[in-house]
């Protein structure tokens, strides 16, 4: 029904759009899965895949950690049950701190976007907020 190049394009977008989502939420699955088990023993499988997901984070260039942390009182609590797990314990929580920092970023952006345009001096220089 769609031309070749069509089908392709969707495709690679979906494909894109699952990479964004597993990666984006990879930490709420397995934060689930330990809270509902009460740790990650039993679960051979998943401690399997999340112990050669975080060598494959620490083998990856230099990624520096954020300049500030999340005060104590907004980290899951679901971390405490991933103690014994020390290295995926410490990608997790990495990837937590990452998503709330862009979502925090992004809340601001919106914020200073919406002020500007109310606020602008002049109806021509009115920001683009996408």
């Amino acid at each position: 029904m769609y031309n070749q190049q069509t089908r392709l394009l969707r495709l690679v977008k979906g494909l894109h759009g699952l990479h964004v989502y597993a990666t984006e939420y990879w930490t709420e699955y397995l934060l689930a899965s330990v809270a509902s088990r009460g740790s990650l023993q039993g679960s051979g499988k998943l401690l399997s895949l999340a112990s050669q997901f975080t060598e494959a984070l620490e083998k990856m260039a230099d990624v520096a950690l954020p300049k500030w942390q999340i005060s104590s009182g907004s980290t899951d609590d679901r971390l405490s049950l991933l103690n014994p797990y020390e290295k995926i314990q410490k990608q997790v929580e990495h990837a937590l701190l990452a998503r709330s920092q862009k979502q925090l970023e992004f809340e601001l952006f919106q914020g200073l976007c919406e002020y500007s345009l109310h606020h602008s001096l002049s109806g021509n220089n009115k920001p683009s907020c996408k």
